[in-house]
């Protein structure tokens, strides 16, 4: 027996066909139920197969999740990003798809196994990897993935693979910045379609490039209808620059402040728990950055039904922010471990085991990519799917619709073709930016990297230490997570809460013992939040 199980309100079910999202097709936007519609034509035009099914995704340029009955199979289909994580597994006779994980087992009364090798990963990297849950047997959609399956068997293809330019071509800088601000018309402009009648665009605006990129190009459009908003510590750089931005497009803004009271009385509501396993589905480290200021802005009746949020997620990514000197010499699966071990450091006071290795070492082996690309497939696949594009669970959370204009394919195909040595640290995006890719008033609005000095005497010392003596720096020398912009310092800090207190440390295996046992008499607020999320992410497994 088939089952599907949806849960996000957005979902469209009928003829056996469920849609969420939207998509551009031959240069139209389809938003709901004008998207089933393109969709079911499509499906009823022939016969429907992995391949079919490839072609079809291909066409797709937005942000959606598909499934599809046909024939005793099920299609599972994943936009380039996975925009809307889709989970599947066997459990007797029975086959289960779902787009809340948690809830499934809960409402089937059903409790897999966990599997210690991933939770481990999950531990030290806030995720699991590639299609693997923290539960045995169970399995995600990863992003640009057709997944077509039934009773009996499961068959995976993949129609879309981020990759990098290696090669040594020139580019002229005032050719390209007037090809990407032709670029960027096309997919605002798309993406604004997508949404006809909607009521704000609303804004996470901070002091940096990428969410200025967003406001740019809707101001270039003559969008009246937005709100911007941002948090943290008052009088913080970022939402200094956010107000000045918003002030000098004429845009209005909030600003909710970060305290540990705040943060205390969230933490205790019942949204806590239930956004966290609506968030993390066996697989991502929930994302709370927006979540306190999401909710006391819906609470004040700032954002109300019928907004979008508009975050620029993931610009940095696409325009090279990871690509670091070393990343084109690299020959082998230990050196693109070092390379990308700042991203398994989460409780870093002890090595990583050998479980965390193999499971890398396992995917590195097997996917389709060079060793000096593998890195921006790690990020594409693993991070940014998982992670950074997982973010938006805070707006579904809360009853809002989302768009993420600087994913549309047509820009990822064109960051894609800027060849690496351009590409590292973003070079060629802030070359863009000085030679005319922003009009004023933006133009000389300073982002917030340009008010404090790019490499002091710390960040120097530090570049040069192996990770291992980091690890031992970081426990024993730093007391506390650092106080930042964002506050978020203060999400555990009221009332100091221990880890205990929400995992007995006996409960747990000894293979995540062996990363807690240090931590144990320090309260949460000593370590960094995505740390804290991880664990608390686990509290049910181990009761």
């Amino acid at each position: 027996m088939i089952n599907i199980d949806l849960y996000r309100r957005n979902w469209i079910t009928a003829n056996g066909i469920s849609t969420i999202g939207w998509a551009t097709w031959s240069g139209e936007s389809y938003n709901g139920e004008a998207f089933h519609q393109l969709i079911t034509e499509r499906v009823k035009q022939t016969r429907f197969d992995i391949a079919v099914a490839s072609e079809l995704a291909k066409q797709l340029n937005g942000n959606y999740a598909i499934i599809i009955e046909s024939e005793c199979l099920v299609f599972l289909i994943a936009d380039h990003i996975r925009s809307y994580p889709i989970l599947y597994f066997k459990e007797g006779d029975d086959l289960y798809i779902t787009d809340h994980l948690l809830a499934t087992l809960q409402r089937n009364g059903l409790r897999p196994e966990v599997d210690i090798c991933q939770i481990e990963v999950f531990l030290v990297a806030g995720l699991t990897l590639e299609d693997h849950t923290v539960f045995k047997n169970i399995c995600a959609i990863q992003a640009a993935e057709v997944v077509v399956l039934n009773e009996r068997q499961l068959e995976k293809r993949r129609y879309f693979i981020y990759s990098l330019d290696t090669s040594q071509k020139e580019l002229a800088v005032d050719e390209e910045v007037a090809r990407q601000q032709e670029l960027f018309s096309r997919i605002f402009r798309r993406t604004l379609a997508s949404a006809p009648n909607v009521r704000n665009w609303v804004l996470p605006l901070s002091g940096g490039h990428d969410s200025r990129m967003v406001i740019n190009q809707l101001y270039q459009l003559g969008v009246k209808n937005i709100v911007c908003y941002s948090y943290g510590s008052p009088g913080n750089k970022q939402s200094q620059i956010s107000r000045e931005i918003a002030s000098a497009l004429g845009y209005p803004w909030y600003f909710v402040e970060y305290t540990p009271e705040r943060w205390r009385e969230l933490r205790e509501s019942s949204d806590f728990n239930d956004y966290f396993d609506f968030a993390f589905n066996g697989v991502s480290d929930p994302h709370i950055q927006d979540f306190l200021a999401v909710s006391v802005l819906k609470a004040q009746g700032v954002i109300q039904s019928g907004d979008i949020f508009m975050p620029g997620h993931t610009f940095d990514f696409l325009t090279g922010a990871y690509c670091r000197d070393g990343i084109e010499t690299l020959s082998s699966k230990k050196e693109s471990y070092r390379y990308l071990s700042a991203y398994f450091n989460q409780w870093a006071c002890k090595r990583r085991s050998q479980t965390v290795w193999k499971e890398f070492a396992s995917m590195i082996q097997h996917a389709p990519v060079s060793y000096p690309v593998f890195p921006e497939y790690f990020h594409w696949q693993e991070r940014h799917a998982k992670f950074i594009q997982n973010s938006v669970r805070v707006y579904e959370y809360f009853g809002f619709d989302w768009r993420t204009p600087l994913w549309d394919i047509e820009l990822v195909d064109y960051w894609q073709q800027i060849p690496l040595k351009d590409k590292k640290q973003r070079y060629f995006l802030y070359l863009c930016e000085k030679n005319g890719l922003y009009q004023e008033p933006l133009a000389s609005i300073p982002f917030d990297i340009e008010m404090s000095p790019r490499r002091s005497l710390k960040r120097l010392f530090t570049a040069v230490l192996p990770e291992s003596v980091k690890r031992q720096l970081k426990f024993y020398l730093q007391k506390e997570t650092p106080h930042s912009d964002d506050a978020l310092y203060a999400v555990y800090a009221e009332g100091s809460p221990s880890f205990s207190e929400i995992m007995p440390y006996e409960n747990l295996p000894k293979e995540l013992r062996y990363y807690l046992k240090p931590y144990i008499h320090r309260p949460l607020y000593w370590f960094p939040d995505n740390d804290n999320n991880t664990l608390y992410a686990l509290r049910d497994l181990f009761m």
